[in-house]
């Protein structure tokens, strides 16, 4: 099992491993046929909650918590499998969150602003911290695209009980789906977290484009097929 391998590398690990450590911990991980995360025809799941179970245990060394986080990560999206404990309602939105039209909202940022065909004009659009984030709204709240250039490091960190996390295929990219209740958490640009930010978000699924644009599905009454349905509907 992945979780016995990892552990009992790290047993081996010394407290100033070798340079190489991360590949051999890949290549301990298995034929996972990393080539920027998108492999359309590998059933990751089971090996995405198995590694991810362990990212957070004491036992694995800093460089293997790193590497193992690695496999999972997901441009601007950091997971853990710590256990939610955030509100339902965060205690403050975004920083600097500006309601605007969708027009100016692509005026405002540096990234191409899309948005799903499936779902149609949004009812709200709101421009967060400088023009990082945009965040659309439809159905009342009940389904919330954020999308943010992913490049600009951990926009959002995700703490996921148990990782109930499932790869699923977006055209040419990877998406994680997340069909458990977990904690959302802003980091803002000095990579600091906005602790009033902190809410308790519902299922998401988490993709990134090929252009290097990361968006984040939040669906409070939707499953996996109509998330992937909408997300595929990007243009």
């Amino acid at each position: 099992m992945i979780e016995r391998e990892l552990a009992a590398l790290a047993d081996r690990v010394a407290p100033a491993p070798p340079p190489d450590l991360p590949d051999r911990v890949l290549a301990r991980i298995g034929d996972l046929d990393i080539d920027g995360g998108r492999s359309p025809r590998r059933v990751w799941g089971p090996v995405a909650a198995g590694v991810a179970a362990l990212v957070a245990a004491s036992f694995l060394s800093p460089q293997v918590r790193a590497v193992a986080a690695d496999v999972l990560g997901v441009a601007g999206i950091e997971f853990s499998s710590d256990t939610p404990d955030a509100p339902p309602e965060p205690l403050a939105p975004l920083p600097d969150s500006r309601d605007t039209s969708l027009a100016d909202a692509q005026e405002q940022v540096e990234f191409p602003v899309d948005v799903p065909v499936r779902l149609g004009a949004p009812e709200e659009v709101i421009v967060a911290d400088a023009g990082r984030v945009v965040t659309m709204i439809w159905r009342g709240g009940s389904v919330r695209l954020d999308q943010f250039e992913g490049d600009l490091g951990p926009v959002f960190e995700k703490s996921v009980g148990a990782l109930e996390a499932e790869v699923v295929q977006i055209r040419s990219a990877q998406g994680w789906w997340i069909g458990a209740p977990h904690d959302l958490t802003y980091i803002d640009d000095d990579g600091q977290e906005v602790t009033a930010t902190a809410r308790l978000a519902g299922r998401t699924l988490v993709w990134e484009t090929a252009g290097g644009v990361t968006f984040r599905l939040e669906v409070e009454n939707l499953g996996k097929l109509a998330a992937v349905g909408i997300a595929r509907s990007v243009r």
